[in-house]
C-alpha cells in the first residue's frame, strides 16, 4: 500500500509540473532575417536555420518561435516546431525587409498568431552600422540595420524609424542583434520604450554570428536572468574573441543625465575630444562609452556617473580583442589596448575634427537621436 501511495504522489507531482508548465503565458519569438545580402548569398541564412530548426526541438509546446524569410524572393514567415518549419504567411511582391513598415506587420502578424503568450522576442539577424542615420531609403551605403542590395543600391532601415515601427505594439521583452555594431547608447536610447533588454556587441561580429542550436532554448528561459543565458548562449562559439553586453532600457533616462552632468565637467564647448588610446569598435566614430568617461572625467565624478551606467549595462563579457575586418579605417588594435576596467561594452558617439566627409556627416546627423536631445549634447556645440 505504501508503494501504491508513493506512485500516485509522485505521478500529481509530476502531473502538476507538467500542467504548469502547458498553462504558463508562452513566449513567442520572431528571428527576423533580413537575408537580401551577402551574408543570405554565401550560406550563412541557411546554417542558420538549420540551427534553428535544431534549437526549437527544445523548447516547450507553447512557446512559439518564427523566422522571418527574406532572400531575393517574396518574404514570408515560418513557424519553426520541433526541428521542423511551416510556412504561415506570404508578404506581397513589393515587401522589402529594410522597410520599418515590413517589420511591424511582421511582428504584428506573429502577435495576432500566438495565444496565452504576454511576452515577446525580436532577433534582429542581418548588417548593422550602429546608429548611422540617412534621410532617405535607398541612398546611403552604411545605415543602421538591414542591408539589403538590388543591384548598385543598398537599402537600410534608420533607428529612429525602426522604433516608430514598434510604437505602440506590446513592449518586447527582449532584443537580439544578431549584425554587427549594434549595442550603442544611441541606439538603445532611441528604443528604450519599445524593449525591456537589448542584447548584442559594440564590435563587429563574425558572419556566422550565433550559435542557434544552443540560443534558441535560451530564448525561453524563464531566469530573472535570462538575458545572461541568451548572452552566454550566444557567446560559446566566441569566448575571449568577442564582446558583448546586455543593456536594461528602463533607467535610460538616468544614464543619459548622469552623462550630461559629467561631460560638463570636462567638454569645453566647441572643443573637440582627445580620443588618443581609447577603446573603440569599427572605426573611430564608436567609443567605449565607459572609457570615455573614465579617462576624462575626475574619480569621484565618473563613480557618480558609473552608478548609473552600471544599472543599463546589466551584464558584459570583455574580449582584448575580436574579429574584424583588417581593412581601414576599421579596428586594428594597434592604437589602443582593452583592459577590463577599461572596457563597458557599449559605444558612444564623439563629436570629433571632420577630417573625412563620413565624419562630417555623422557631426551633421546626431541631433536626429534622440540621445543627443535629452543627454543635452548641444550644450557642448555638437
Amino acid at each position: 500500500m505504501k508503494h501504491i501511495i508513493i506512485t500516485i504522489c509522485l505521478m500529481a507531482i509530476f502531473t502538476a509540473c507538467s500542467n504548469e508548465e502547458n498553462e504558463r503565458p508562452g513566449r513567442a519569438v520572431l528571428v527576423y532575417m533580413a537575408a537580401d545580402n551577402n551574408l543570405g548569398d554565401n550560406g550563412y541564412l541557411t546554417s542558420d536555420i538549420r540551427e534553428i530548426m535544431a534549437g526549437s526541438k527544445n523548447i516547450a509546446p507553447n512557446d512559439r518561435l518564427y523566422i522571418f524569410y527574406s532572400k531575393r524572393s517574396t518574404p514570408r514567415i515560418y513557424q519553426v516546431e520541433q526541428g521542423d518549419t511551416i510556412r504561415r504567411y506570404t508578404f506581397t511582391d513589393d515587401t522589402h525587409s529594410s522597410d520599418p513598415a515590413t517589420l511591424r506587420k511582421a511582428l504584428e502578424w506573429m502577435i495576432s498568431d500566438v495565444q496565452n503568450t504576454n511576452e515577446y522576442g525580436l532577433v534582429l539577424w542581418g548588417h548593422s552600422t550602429g546608429w548611422e542615420i540617412s534621410n532617405t531609403l535607398a541612398t546611403s551605403r552604411r545605415r543602421a540595420y538591414g542591408a539589403e542590395s538590388n543591384g548598385s543600391i543598398v537599402t537600410w532601415m534608420n533607428i529612429p524609424d525602426m522604433a516608430k515601427a514598434l510604437d505602440g505594439l506590446p513592449r518586447l521583452l527582449f532584443i537580439l542583434a544578431d549584425c554587427c555594431v549594434f549595442q550603442c547608447v544611441e541606439t538603445a536610447y532611441e528604443l528604450r520604450d519599445n524593449v525591456d533588454y537589448i542584447i548584442g556587441s559594440p564590435a563587429e561580429i563574425p558572419n556566422a554570428g550565433a550559435s542557434y542550436s544552443t540560443v534558441v532554448p535560451a530564448f525561453y528561459d524563464r531566469s530573472a536572468t535570462f538575458y545572461q543565458a541568451i548572452a552566454d548562449n550566444y557567446n560559446t562559439n566566441y569566448i575571449g574573441n568577442l564582446p558583448l553586453s546586455v543593456i536594461k532600457t528602463s533607467k535610460m533616462e538616468h544614464l543619459a543625465q548622469a552623462t550630461h552632468a559629467a561631460m560638463a565637467t570636462f567638454v569645453a564647448p566647441g572643443e573637440y575630444q582627445e580620443m588618443s588610446g581609447l577603446i573603440y569598435y569599427y572605426s573611430k566614430n564608436m567609443i567605449d562609452m565607459n572609457d570615455f568617461i573614465r579617462s576624462n572625467a575626475s574619480e569621484e565624478v565618473y563613480q557618480t556617473w558609473k552608478q548609473q551606467f552600471d544599472e543599463v549595462v546589466i551584464y558584459k563579457q570583455f574580449a582584448a580583442v575580436w574579429m574584424t575586418n583588417s581593412l581601414q579605417p576599421y579596428v586594428n588594435f594597434n592604437d589602443f589596448t582593452a583592459t577590463e576596467d577599461k572596457y563597458g561594452g557599449i559605444s558612444m558617439f564623439v563629436y570629433q575634427q571632420p577630417k573625412t566627409t563620413f565624419l562630417k556627416k555623422l557631426n551633421e546627423t546626431i541631433n536626429q537621436m534622440s540621445w543627443y536631445e535629452d543627454a543635452r549634447l548641444r550644450d557642448f556645440d555638437w
